[in-house]
């Protein structure tokens, strides 16, 4: 039965909203996909006819295919050693779970090595293995999901979308089911942005030193997962001749703090 609120508190005026929570949702409202972003990824709407010419974009789309994929390759390579993650994977993610990494990186660094050591024989099955944990990751995400299981199922799905969009070249590409994937992936960049994408320190002044490094961290391991999302969009885009994501889009995001 829901609470019914008493006569004091139902004339008790809502708390103002806080910087950190104006700011947390304006810029999350620039990750809901647009309608007319839902067509040009499913080829409905016409697309720009120069939005596959010029060398230049394309030397720029092989470059980054290739740090996309490079990120797998590390996975597989060195497995969860801090000094060898993918850069918008940060070490502290890891010490919470010292003896077991969160379910979605664990089940992304299994697939990351299945991937790096595939034969023609085995793609179909790299191929299937993927698509399966990424539906599982696209509908296992919900408001009780704490920020950080969040965050690594976005980073799952960042390596695992690149394993199956460009890393099985073989493979004939369903471009519908390939664009609702990423249609999809859009509800997880707004959800993960809610959590927030600033430290309160750095609101208040953007050259005060964070109080807590750790929650730094993390708020920065947000904003390169959500860039490089944003990366992988385009880059899916422009290879297949569909209308690429612009500079308007980013605008609202906070850039990522290097180091």
């Amino acid at each position: 039965m829901l609470a019914t609120p008493t006569s004091s508190s139902s004339h008790s005026p809502l708390p103002p909203p806080t910087p950190t929570t104006t700011t947390t949702n304006t810029i999350a409202a620039g990750l809901v996909i647009s309608t007319q972003r839902r067509q040009e990824l499913l080829g409905t709407t016409a697309s720009p006819s120069s939005s596959r010419d010029g060398g230049a974009r394309q030397h720029t789309l092989h470059v980054v295919i290739r740090i996309l994929k490079s990120w797998p390759r590390l996975m597989a390579m060195h497995g969860a050693s801090p000094q060898h993650l993918p850069p918008m994977i940060h070490p502290v993610q890891l010490e919470p779970h010292a003896d077991a990494l969160p379910v979605p990186l664990a089940n992304c660094f299994a697939l990351a090595k299945l991937w790096a050591t595939h034969t023609c024989a085995t793609a179909q099955l790299v191929h299937d293995a993927a698509t399966q944990e990424v539906q599982r990751l696209l509908h296992s995400h919900h408001p009780s999901s704490t920020p950080t299981d969040l965050l690594a199922a976005a980073q799952a799905l960042l390596i695992l979308t690149t394993i199956f969009f460009f890393g099985l070249p073989d493979r004939t590409h369903d471009l519908a089911a390939e664009a609702q994937t990423l249609i999809a992936v859009w509800d997880v960049k707004h959800a993960l942005a809610l959590t927030g994408l600033f430290d309160a320190a750095e609101l208040a002044s953007p050259q005060r030193v964070p109080d807590d490094w750790k929650q730094w961290a993390l708020v920065s391991a947000k904003r390169r997962t959500i860039l490089a999302l944003h990366h992988l969009e385009w880059a899916w885009s422009l290879a297949h001749g569909r209308a690429v994501l612009t500079c308007f889009e980013l605008g609202p995001l906070p850039a990522p703090a290097a180091g």
